[in-house]
């Protein structure tokens, strides 16, 4: 008679399940072959049991592996989306902004402002010179677009160059105005049609708040957060509070930094421009009000500033975008479009509501 024997068993996760396999088998006075073999059979037995999951809805997916970049339809990170705020995934209080002489883009805090909003515009069809796509465009808050200038930046890498806010006077889009979004480690980093980078700057000098458009380091502060900034179902009052100013001043504008040349005209009820009807009026100040008031005298006693509203137009080819903050600090000149309240194209204006939090 042979003495019985002892089976012990170790237990490996396989993926969904478990597989036992024998540590080891012992026999007092040797086991014998057909013994080993019907100890075998159980313990196969035993796996093909543990194999077989008992609540399949209760089995997870496995977890899909992505290359670290990942290039998305615009659709997907701004799929019926209008307005989007782009933070630094490493300076978290820091917000990419419209700088307030309406030329340059930097680092803000003051995440409630209007500068730090900014429309998205998908682009359609194909655009000469750019592979990749399909992109967007990122209109800021004084009607100019996000744009990779070619001049050298002065901080970050040595081959990053400027971003800035540019007008779109013609009807080919350049490349550098366009934008794509890639997904990296939890976040996205932002790529332009021109094959380089938005970068945020001054990870170790907190000071520095400019943005560049750099080449592809690896570096995390490449890498922006996009919050999605959700519509205003109301029109903004003239009561409503003006944003702070993008950076620090000791005094306020002179009339010599403000003053411009102003053009304006009164859309049709459709939206229709005629180009022949610009007027021109020079003001010495960059106060939305002043000018709301000013064009609402000019415009004829009927026309009342209340029932207004200021869209800028930068460039022919630009959207029209509601002006909701004072005009930006400097000389150059703007082009207003003036509509009136009620009418079809005033229905189609959308806000942004800053002072939500998401």
């Amino acid at each position: 008679m042979f003495k019985q024997m002892t089976c012990r068993c170790w237990i490996t996760p396989v993926r969904y399940s478990y597989v036992v396999r024998p540590l080891q088998t012992h026999s007092r006075c040797g086991a014998h072959a057909a013994t080993r073999n019907h100890a075998s059979e159980q313990t196969n037995s035993l796996v093909s049991l543990l194999e077989e999951p008992r609540n399949p809805a209760s089995i997870q997916s496995p977890r899909i592996h992505r290359s670290p970049d990942r290039p998305i339809r615009p659709m997907e990170v701004f799929d019926e989306v209008h307005f989007v705020r782009l933070r630094c995934r490493v300076r978290r209080t820091k917000y990419l902004a419209a700088d307030d002489d309406g030329h340059g883009v930097c680092l803000s805090s003051q995440r409630g402002a209007h500068n730090t909003v900014w429309a998205v515009q998908a682009m359609e069809g194909a655009v000469e010179g750019a592979e990749g796509g399909p992109f967007v465009l990122l209109r800021g808050a004084y009607g100019r677009y996000l744009f990779a200038t070619d001049v050298q930046a002065a901080t970050g890498p040595g081959h990053g160059v400027q971003a800035a806010q540019q007008a779109r006077p013609h009807p080919n889009t350049p490349r550098c105005m366009l934008w794509q979004a890639i997904r990296r480690q939890g976040s996205f980093v932002i790529r332009s049609a021109g094959g380089r980078y938005l970068r945020a700057n001054g990870k170790y000098v907190r000071w520095r708040t400019a943005v560049t458009v750099a080449g592809d380091d690896a570096s995390a502060m490449l890498q922006w957060d996009v919050e999605v900034v959700p519509l205003r179902l109301d029109r903004p009052t003239l009561l409503d509070p003006p944003p702070q100013p993008m950076r620090r001043r000791r005094h306020p504008p002179t009339e010599e930094e403000v003053a411009r040349q102003v053009r304006y005209i009164r859309a049709g009820v459709d939206g229709d421009i005629d180009e022949t009807g610009w007027r021109t009026v020079r003001i010495s100040t960059n106060s939305l009000m002043q000018l709301r008031l000013t064009l609402a005298n000019l415009l004829g006693q009927n026309r009342s500033a209340l029932h207004t509203t200021l869209c800028v137009r930068a460039g022919a080819y630009a959207d029209l975008s509601p002006l909701l903050i004072d005009l930006p600090i400097g000389n150059d000149r703007l082009d207003i479009v003036v509509i009136t309240h009620g009418t079809p194209v005033d229905n189609t204006l959308l806000y942004p509501n800053v002072n939500a939090r998401n």
